[in-house]
């Protein structure tokens, strides 16, 4: 299957994925869209068509695996702990306003972020890159803290990318297992979509 480079890339290079493509899969092998999208999501991270995450959560929370509440603003930075919060690209611009310590895990996403250092779960080296991030991320979370300033981490939707390096801080320094961090930090940020496979084999 081919498709326009300008939207995504094809499924075969396991890079971007959307809702079309899914269909296009779908009736290409002859399975329904739900399927289509189980067979890629756990591999391939959202492809978003709008810029504004409250149209985008329209779409997306059918895909978490778990209800989202109609009320929920992705906007909103959500706060897994009193100095670590976890929310998208829009969330992001206030904390910057705010004076926060923001890292950015969206490679494709350019702020003023205080430090950009993508999560980027696809291609080539996928998997043996994202667990180092990672570490690098919790190390940075920590020497923020250290200096006692609040910590906010964010990517297009904060659902993904910035849920797993939240989930993963707390694993680190707060003892967690993946399963009660995941549970934890979805109590605080209904969109967070479990991506542990992102790092383990």
């Amino acid at each position: 299957m081919t498709t326009d480079k300008t939207d995504t890339q094809t499924v075969s290079d396991n890079k971007w994925w959307d809702d079309q493509h899914a269909v296009e899969l779908a009736e290409f092998n002859k399975i329904d869209t739900e399927e289509a999208i189980a067979v890629v999501q756990p591999v391939i991270p959202t492809r978003h068509t709008s810029n504004d995450s409250r149209d985008r959560i329209k779409f997306l929370k059918n895909m978490v695996g778990h209800p989202v509440p109609d009320n929920f603003d992705p906007h909103e930075i959500s706060w897994a702990l009193p100095n670590l919060g976890v929310t998208g690209s829009e969330g992001a611009e206030v904390a910057l306003d705010r004076g926060y310590f923001v890292i950015n895990v969206a490679g494709e996403l350019y702020n003023d972020a205080t430090v950009k250092m993508p999560i980027e779960p696809w291609g080539n080296r996928s998997k043996s890159n994202v667990l180092p991030m990672l570490e690098s991320i919790v190390n940075m979370m920590e020497m923020a803290m250290a200096t006692e300033q609040k910590v906010v981490v964010h990517c297009s939707m904060g659902m993904e990318r910035s849920v797993l390096a939240t989930v993963w801080y707390l694993v680190r320094h707060k003892g967690m297992d993946l399963d009660n961090a995941y549970s934890f930090v979805r109590s605080v940020r209904p969109i967070a979509t479990d991506r542990r496979e992102w790092i383990i084999s």
